[in-house]
This record gives structure tokens, C-alpha cells and sequence, in this order.
């Protein structure tokens, strides 16, 4: 503060560059003001009772009231403007691009392999599974005759079939294009027209397994010492050496490799039942019960072989697709890299290889369907079988290649069943498609296309594989024989 001036009565605080009228006691004591401004205390009250007036004269000059508002009372006489909101945002999409818009039903979705891909991120260097395929060894460990006393164990088992439908090669490309569109929700590879799945019908007559029977549930956890007690009891191995080769495998496991020993071994000695468990074991393992880790079977499994007497009693079909279905619903997560389960059931595919065809279907004496056809590893790769895939339409289906083979293998009802298939703790969705509403094919243009992606696919110099699309004329219309698991239509290969 400057200094005081008065002028015309009033009183003037120099503020600096500014000057603004206020009261003296606003700022200063009063006898500060007394002493600065050199004015009698008479005065200096004078001054203070017309600036008083001042302040409660209005704008006309007549005197006005202020009264101070109380907090309770309502809020300032201008209250300040809310911000503009702005405007609302339009609906976000629920789901993912190009993908389930409902995820209330596949609710795995968020580790699927497919989600993955769509953002361009593959499992790893290799695009295709690691399929747990076995039929090159079983060639070797399966006898071409067992003994007598086996042989009628084995026969009466439903069993025997998977002896000779081990496929030696492959199309991992192929299994693994497919498997990129299973969902374990459903049960089903979703393809561009609908969901198509593998049925009891087509285990029955690509490996002639039995489909009626009883569910196996397992009465007691099977640790890794019931492990050894069962080898023990079940499979005439010593203690220690039992104990020994299950802390080999590290877990309640069993050496596919091992097993097969004990086989040898026991058929030597004429031990016909520990011999019979031992290579019932090993073909299961190699096969419907085959797992991720290609050279070992779960222990938990040898119950089944207590009474051998018995094994027609269950329903193997039925085994064989839970282990399959629960392999494709791990493979088809993102995380993993192995495919378990028979292959067979996924390779197999009837036009496709017409080059290793071992016999026509005139020609079959009741084998298994499977063991009609010879396959060599596919010349297209993952990338390759995707455009093709996409499209599929009804059309290049097989919906019932099994026709011919209804005199081996007639059709079993139960297959219609819908709901959940259990085998031990497993338990699936079972939703075979109702033959009610199969699709009618109207033309046969989607062949010709078909065949054109194929032969754009393969090499050069194996474009021999691909020679023509064949179908069968039906009165009004021509369209392809039908089927289920026979979607995998690039069976429309020759």
C-alpha cells in the first residue's frame, strides 16, 4: 500500500497502477488511517459514514437491503450452467469381429484358436497339430493270428476290428483345418452352411464297434499306488518292478512299449489272461484311447479288463467318441499343440485317395469301412485347406456313404440318441444331426468349384491326385449321396 488521498470527501487507497474506491478499515486500523492520511479522528468518521451510505445506496439512489442467504436456503442467485453432455455413443457390436455374437453359448471362445487367428497370431513355426497317430507300430506289435485261447477272447470282446483300422499316414494338414472350427460347446465343426459332427453310426461302420451297452464308470481314483496294485493283481507283474515302471512314467500311466512286452513274454508262458489284458491294453492305447503323450495309456483304463468275459457288455462306440470329442476340445484351444483320439475317425474321408482303395465296396467280406482305403500324407497345407473349407456348401456333402455297407453293419437306432455320452468322468454333448432336416442340394454347380479351389491348391506335379468330382443322378435332381461325418468333403477328392 502506497498512501491515501482525499479527494472531494472520499478517500482513494493507491493500489499502484490502479486506483480503487473502498473504506478505510477495509484495510488499516484506525489509527493507521489517522496517522497516514494527517485528518482529526472527526473527520475521519465522516468520511466512514457517507462511504457506508454509498455502499447501501442502489443504482437509483434510494437505499436497498441485502440479506445474507443461510447455507440450508437454495444455492446462488446464478447458479452455474451444467457442462453440455455430449452426445450418447452409439451401440457397441457384443462379440467379436466375425466371429459369435452371443457368447452366453460359447463361452470358450475367448481361448479358441479361431479368435486367435482372426488377429493373425498362429500357434506357433508349425500350423498343424501333432496327431497321435499309431498304425505303423501296431502293424508290427499286432500278430496276424493269436492263439486260440486269445483269439476267442478277443473276437467276443467287440475289440478285434481295431486291429487292422489304424491308418500309417496322415493328412495332418487336414485334421488340422478342421479342428480349427470344433466347439466343444456344441460338439460339432462349425462349417459356412451349419454344424456338422462325428456320430455313433460312423464309429459303428468305419470300425465296427458296438454301440449298444453300458457307460463304464470307474469305482475307485486311480493314484499312482492303485496303479501298481492293479499291475500287480491284473497283469502278474512283481511289486517292485511294477512300482519301478510307474514311477518311470511319472503318473498313472503305462508304457504302450512295456505293455506290448508283457504281451510277448506272457503269450511264451502260455499265460493266456495276463497276455490277453496285456495286448487289450495296448490296442486300446493305441488307439480309441490314444492321448497326447503318443506313447503311454492312462492305468485307469485296466479295470475294464478285470472280467474278460465281459467286455462285449460295454458300449465302445460310445468310448471311443468321449475320448475324441474331449481331444478336439483341447486341440481346439490355442494353447495347445497335440490332437489324442483315433484319427481314423477324422481322416477318413470316402472319395478321398482313390489310388490306395483296397477293395470296392462289392468286393468287402465284412471288414471294418475303414480298411477300405489306403492313405498317403497330403500335399496341401493348412493354408491351403482353409479357402477351400469356407466353400463348402451342402452340396459337396456326403450325407450316407454307409448305403452300401448296411448288409455288414445295419443301422443302429441308438445312434439317433441325443444328449450326453459318458465314460468314466467324462461327459460330452451328443447332437448328431436330425435326419428331418437334412439340406436338399438343388444343383451341383458348388462340384465344379469345388474341384477348381482343390487343383489351385495342390502342386503342379500333384495334380494327379485330382482327376474328377463324381455324383449319382436321383430322379429331379442331381446331388450328392449323403452323410454326417462326411462333411469332411473335401471328399469330393478323387
Amino acid at each position: 500500500m502506497e498512501g491515501f488521498k482525499a479527494y472531494k470527501g472520499l478517500i482513494f487507497v493507491s493500489l499502484g497502477p490502479q486506483e480503487t474506491c473502498t473504506t478505510l478499515m477495509d484495510h488499516y486500523m484506525y489509527k493507521e488511517v489517522i496517522r497516514y492520511t494527517r485528518c482529526t479522528s472527526s473527520d475521519v468518521l465522516s468520511m466512514w459514514i457517507s462511504l457506508m451510505k454509498m455502499r447501501t445506496l442502489g443504482p437509483d439512489g434510494r437505499p436497498h437491503t441485502r440479506r445474507r442467504r443461510r447455507r440450508d436456503e437454495a444455492g446462488p442467485s446464478n447458479p452455474p450452467q451444467e457442462p453440455a453432455q455430449p452426445p450418447p455413443e452409439p451401440p457397441q457390436p457384443v462379440g467379436y469381429p466375425s466371429g459369435p455374437s452371443d457368447l452366453s453359448l460359447l463361452v470358450r471362445y475367448q481361448d479358441h484358436v479361431a479368435r486367435r487367428l482372426w488377429y493373425g497370431q498362429e500357434r506357433g513355426s508349425k500350423k498343424e497339430l501333432k496327431v497321435a497317430g499309431h498304425g505303423t507300430k501296431l502293424q508290427e506289435r499286432v500278430p496276424m493270428n493269436l492263439p486260440p485261447e486269445m483269439e476267442a477272447i478277443v473276437s467276443e470282446s467287440g475289440l478285434a476290428s481295431l486291429q487292422r483300422t489304424s491308418l500309417t499316414k496322415i493328412d495332418v494338414n487336414l485334421v488340422s483345418a478342421f479342428v480349427e472350427r470344433w466347439h466343444v460347446e456344441t460338439s460339432s465343426f462349425h462349417m459356412p452352411f451349419g454344424e456338422m459332427t462325428i456320430t455313433l453310426d460312423d464309429v459303428a461302420c468305419l470300425l465296427h464297434l458296438p454301440i449298444g451297452g453300458m457307460f463304464w464308470y470307474p469305482n475307485e481314483h486311480v493314484t499312482e499306488e492303485v496303479a501298481v496294485d492293479l499291475g500287480c493283481k491284473l497283469l502278474g507283474v512283481g511289486r517292485r518292478a511294477m512300482a519301478e515302471h510307474v514311477r518311470s512314467c511319472r503318473g498313472t500311466y503305462y508304457s504302450l512299449q512295456w505293455l506290448y512286452d508283457r504281451f510277448v513274454e506272457y503269450r511264451a508262458a502260455g499265460s493266456w489272461a495276463f497276455a490277453t489284458r496285456a495286448n487289450l491294453m495296448m490296442l486300446v492305447g493305441s488307439t480309441i484311447f490314444a492321448d497326447k503323450t503318443f506313447t503311454l495309456v492312462e492305468a485307469r483304463y485296466l479295470p475294464l479288463f478285470r472280467d474278460l468275459r465281459g467286455l462285449s457288455h460295454y458300449s465302445w462306440a460310445s468310448a471311443a467318441l468321449v475320448t475324441l470329442y474331449r481331444h478336439l476340445g483341447d486341440a481346439s484351444m490355442f494353447s495347445c499343440k497335440q490332437l489324442g483320439g483315433y484319427p481314423t475317425l477324422i481322416q477318413y474321408f470316402p472319395t478321398l485317395g482313390r489310388k490306395g482303395e483296397n477293395w470296392r465296396p462289392s468286393e468287402n467280406l465284412g471288414l471294418p469301412r475303414a480298411m477300405r482305403w489306403s492313405y498317403r500324407q497330403g500335399a496341401i497345407k493348412v493354408d491351403a485347406y482353409k479357402p477351400i473349407l469356407d466353400e463348402l456348401t451342402p452340396i459337396d456333402v456326403i450325407w450316407s456313404p454307409f448305403e452300401d455297407h448296411r448288409p455288414h453293419r445295419a443301422f443302429n437306432e441308438l445312434s439317433l440318441y441325443r444328449g450326453f455320452l459318458v465314460w468314466g468322468e467324462l461327459h460330452v454333448l451328443y447332437l448328431p444331426m436330425d435326419p428331418m432336416k437334412l439340406p436338399i442340394p438343388e444343383d451341383c454347380e458348388r462340384l465344379e468349384a469345388l474341384k477348381s479351389l482343390v487343383n489351385e491348391a495342390l502342386p503342379e506335379t500333384d495334380n494327379r491326385l485330382v482327376s474328377k468330382i463324381s455324383y449319382r443322378e436321383d430322379a429331379g435332381s442331381s446331388r450328392i449321396v449323403c452323410k454326417s461325418l462326411m462333411l469332411y468333403v473335401l471328399c469330393c477328392i478323387i
